[in-house]
Parts: structure tokens; C-alpha cells; sequence
């Protein structure tokens, strides 16, 4: 297996998207690209894509802007765009799924996404469903009509002025506040019981600063997107999906808000949905102290589609 990093251009026309690619040294069986979730990064990913790669699988992913490496300045962090971010977002996701097809045109292509990555390719496949082979979503992002309005009605308050700003505390419990209610005193053990990941997620420089409200609205913006069955019926029907998360993980009511997404899909005809929920794992399955179950029941998944061919 060999690891090699590049980059390529963002559809915001500054920032040079840090990316990393994950080669086997045998044939490539099929394509994974990784989208990945809030506070971390593509190479944050390395185990996981060494594990698939190491199957026959070529591994890709970009750093989201704003994000690991993808920062343009200083005060980017945790920062989109200006003007319809989660559109640049899933131009960029799109660029380099077709680079990386221009490379292997007739292998089976599939996306996984977490957390916020999983939230953004289901926005995707209301799109482009139809190019790809199948997608892994690892935790959603899904709230009531009445909180989603009232979090949008809090945002358009601040004005667009003032989507540079660090988000405030009544958006971050909004968010995150029945995530982080009971956990240890880490801020980020609710996504993990490896204390060891979790402390290192707390020490990282690039987590020290709060999102600002930009990624707070853009987040809502696809969230909004995908919960909207006008757009669910765009997905192609024949689409294998793969839904997983942990059972105490908060942010997705103990993966009750999965099993709301896979009915919602079933109801639009997409037929090939499964559902797998892990007892007494928390939002980050990969590196849970399961983790190498987690990996090899998709490694398993991805297997039996890969097979289908492109």
C-alpha cells in the first residue's frame, strides 16, 4: 500500500484542497472516498483506508474547507464560504470523485461519509446518486421542523455580517448540547470512548477555536436539503446504502434518528438500505475499541456490491 497527499483546487477560487490518496500495491477492486466529519481531517482516516486499501480498495479524500489543512488563512478555520458553502462543498466532492474516476473508469465507486460528511453525501446523492455504486453513512444529522426553524430564525438575527463570528453558546448546545450533557469532562468524548482519540481531538490546535456561525448555517442548509422529500425522490432506487452507528451516540438518539432516515428511504423506493447500530458505541465508529468489527461489516458490504460491477 502506498500513501501519497496532493492538492487541488476549491470551487471558492483560493484555497488549495489538501488531499490524500491511499494506493493498493496489487489490483484496485473498487474506489472509496471518504468525506469527513466535523473537527478532523482526511488522514484522520488512515487506519481505516490502510484496512480497505490493503483489500484491494484505492482510498481518497479530500480535506473539507476550512478544515485540516484546506485553511486559506489563519481566521479560516471552521469557516466555509461567503456565499452558498454547502454548494461549494459538494462541487469539490464531485471534482475529485471525477478525477479520480478519469483514473479507474470501469471500477465500482463508492462514497462514505461521517457526521458532517454524512449529512453532505446524502445531499449528493440527490444528485449525482446515480454515478456511484453505493455510499456508507456513519451517523446524520437530523432535526425537528421546529428546531430547524428556530436555529435558521437565530441565524438570520446575526446577518450575514456576521458569519465570520465564532458561534455562540445557545447555537453549540442547539447542536451539540444532548450530545455533550453527562459525557466526561473531554468536549469531545461524546464522540468516542477512546479516551485516547478523544484527548488527542481536545489537543489539537486546529479545535481550539469554536466553528463559526458559516458552517452552522451551511450545515443547516443541507440538513434542511435532506430531510425534504422533494429531493429524496431524486435518488436513484437501485442505490445500495449502508446506514451505521453506535447505539450511545448521542447526536443521533442512539441511532434512532438512522433508522428515521432508512424508513424515509424505503418510502422513496430505494430498496437496498441497511441499518446496523453497534451496542455501546458512540459517534465515531472508526475508532471505537470495535472498531475493527465496524470495519470488517463494511469491508464485508462493500465486498458483496464491489462484485456487481460498475
Amino acid at each position: 500500500m502506498k500513501k501519497e497527499t496532493f492538492t487541488y483546487p476549491s470551487r471558492d477560487q483560493k484555497t488549495q484542497l489538501h488531499a490524500v490518496r491511499w494506493i493498493p500495491d496489487g489490483a484496485v477492486c473498487g474506489i472509496v472516498q471518504i468525506c469527513h466529519g466535523l473537527f478532523t481531517c482526511a488522514e484522520r482516516y488512515s487506519c481505516f483506508a490502510e484496512e480497505l486499501a490493503d483489500r484491494g480498495f484505492y482510498v481518497v479524500g479530500q480535506d473539507m474547507l476550512g478544515f485540516g489543512k484546506s485553511v486559506a488563512d489563519a481566521g479560516s478555520y471552521g469557516f466555509f464560504t461567503d456565499e452558498k458553502g454547502d454548494e461549494c462543498l459538494l462541487t469539490d466532492m464531485r471534482n475529485l470523485f471525477l478525477m479520480t474516476e478519469e483514473q479507474y473508469p470501469d471500477k465500482p465507486y463508492f462514497m462514505f461519509g461521517q457526521g458532517m460528511g454524512s449529512v453532505l453525501l446524502q445531499q449528493y446523492i440527490t444528485i449525482f446518486g446515480d454515478e456511484l455504486n453505493g455510499v456508507i453513512l456513519s451517523g446524520t444529522l437530523r432535526m425537528s421542523p421546529k428546531k430547524l426553524r428556530s436555529m435558521k430564525w437565530h441565524l438570520r438575527l446575526l446577518g450575514k455580517s456576521k458569519l465570520r463570528n465564532r458561534a455562540d453558546e445557545k447555537l453549540k448546545n442547539a447542536l451539540f448540547g444532548e450530545a455533550q450533557k453527562g459525557a466526561p469532562e473531554s468536549r469531545f468524548a461524546w464522540m468516542t470512548k477512546n479516551e485516547t482519540m478523544a484527548e488527542a481531538a481536545e489537543q489539537d490546535p486546529a479545535n481550539q477555536e469554536d466553528l463559526t456561525l458559516n458552517v452552522y448555517n451551511e450545515l443547516l442548509r443541507a440538513v434542511d436539503w435532506t430531510q425534504n422529500n422533494q429531493y429524496l425522490k431524486r435518488i436513484a432506487g437501485g442505490l445500495p446504502i449502508l446506514l451505521i452507528g453506535g447505539r450511545e451516540d448521542r447526536m443521533t438518539n442512539g441511532g434512532e434518528d438512522l433508522r428515521t432516515l432508512y424508513v424515509s428511504y424505503l418510502q422513496n423506493r430505494i430498496t437496498d438500505v441497511v441499518v446496523k447500530l453497534y451496542p455501546g458505541d458512540r459517534g465515531d465508529l472508526l475508532v471505537e475499541p470495535d472498531h475493527q468489527t465496524v470495519t470488517s461489516d463494511i469491508l464485508t458490504w462493500l465486498a458483496a456490491r464491489a462484485k456487481r460491477g460498475r
